[in-house]
């Protein structure tokens, strides 16, 4: 790490410290004016928690990326000494009238779904086809097992953290969100039943005068 100054490669130390503590990584790096890119390779499990962890290291953890074709995370960090760019985000091409109908679809051919869990795992479904439309189709499987549901994402070319989050920002009812590179690079995720999710407490009515 010659040509990497002292702030960035205590964010870089971090990184690792907190990457390797599964079994032993790879890591490579490369140096661009304004980013580095910090690649790790030899993960076998990355969960959205890990991811978490990575991106509060430091505000200057820009993106994550979880490379499927590659096995490999991507980290990109902002260098010390360079001042923040603005961004302009390209606007995305997709029919969401479409993507409504083919999740709409799939959900209904799925038996095994409850009526009740419908609204919740077609909102799942739409995620995936937005994010893969006009690209290589993924392909998603739901098993029901008691209370939950069993969810895989496979054949996917690559997720963010950012798209993880908003998976898990649909509700309490998903968790143990986990990508594995020993699998096939599947996506796993379990969804709640939305009726049985937990034993809420029960609330009183009051009356206001």
């Amino acid at each position: 790490m010659k040509h990497v100054e002292a702030e960035d490669k205590t964010i870089i130390h971090n990184l690792l410290q907190a990457l390797s503590k599964g079994g032993p990584i790879s890591y490579a790096f490369k140096l661009f004016p304004s980013i580095i890119y910090l690649t790790i390779s030899n993960l076998n499990i990355v969960s959205l928690s890990l991811l978490e962890q990575l991106h509060l290291t430091s505000d200057r953890v820009k993106d994550i990326t979880i490379d499927a074709l590659s096995k490999t995370i991507i980290i990109r960090i902002q260098k010390a000494r360079c001042p923040s760019k603005i961004t302009i985000k390209k606007r995305e091409k997709y029919n969401r009238n479409d993507i409504q109908a083919f999740s709409n679809g799939f959900i209904k051919e799925h038996s095994i779904i409850r009526n009740e869990d419908a609204r919740l795992l077609t909102a799942i479904v739409t995620l995936f086809y937005t994010w893969t439309w006009k690209s290589v189709a993924c392909d998603i499987d739901i098993a029901r097992e008691g209370d939950r549901y069993d969810c895989s994402i496979s054949n996917l070319l690559s997720l963010t953290y950012k798209q993880l989050q908003k998976l898990s920002s649909l509700g309490s009812w998903i968790d143990d969100i986990k990508f594995n590179f020993n699998n096939q690079s599947v996506l796993t995720f379990n969804v709640s039943r939305t009726e049985t999710i937990n034993n809420s407490p029960t609330y009183k009515r009051v009356k206001y005068h």
